[in-house]
């Protein structure tokens, strides 16, 4: 039967495919959010980042604060950057914040999908340039991915 090694071949690439993606790609936010869903204070809820490279730190009181005025403030969050930095202390910064799009995602049929999220100026020391919102409204969260999003190495952190 001729269809067999079709449908294998079928779902081998299927199989491939899908775990070349973020497996966040299908939470992130597709419709520019409302400010006023947007801001507030998003607590830190978890992290993938392997253990070995994040400095351990208490993340009780880790929390970044989008205020409805434009500005943020991030308080005690670990530290992931450069492995030379001399500084791993919890980072903790204000400045100016806004909603943008700020990348795209490919969905299962290879469709691209633009996502919505937050740009920090200035970026605050060890933060990735890429803060996607997931979820929905009013309880977002923020995934601020630290790598090739495939790599899944981000921290979540989600609004209270």
């Amino acid at each position: 039967m001729k269809l067999k090694p079709l449908f294998m071949i079928f779902i081998i690439a299927a199989l491939i495919t899908a775990c070349a993606n973020s497996p966040y790609a299908d939470r992130l936010i597709s419709q520019k959010p409302e400010l006023k869903d947007a801001d507030g204070p998003y607590k830190f809820e978890r992290q993938t980042i392997r253990e070995s490279e994040l400095p351990d730190v208490d993340t009780k009181d880790s929390f970044i604060f989008l205020k409805a005025d434009g500005t943020y403030q991030v308080s005690k969050v670990p530290y992931w950057g450069s492995s030379s930095d001399p500084d791993t202390t919890p980072v903790s910064a204000t400045g100016k914040w806004a909603i943008d799009s700020v990348g795209t995602v490919i969905n299962f049929w290879g469709h691209e999908k633009m996502y919505w999220g937050i740009v920090l100026k200035p970026i605050p020391r060890g933060f990735p340039d890429d803060i996607g919102f997931m979820g929905r409204a009013p309880s977002y969260q923020l995934l601020l991915n630290y790598d090739d999003r495939d790599l899944d190495e981000v921290m979540i952190f989600t609004k209270k």
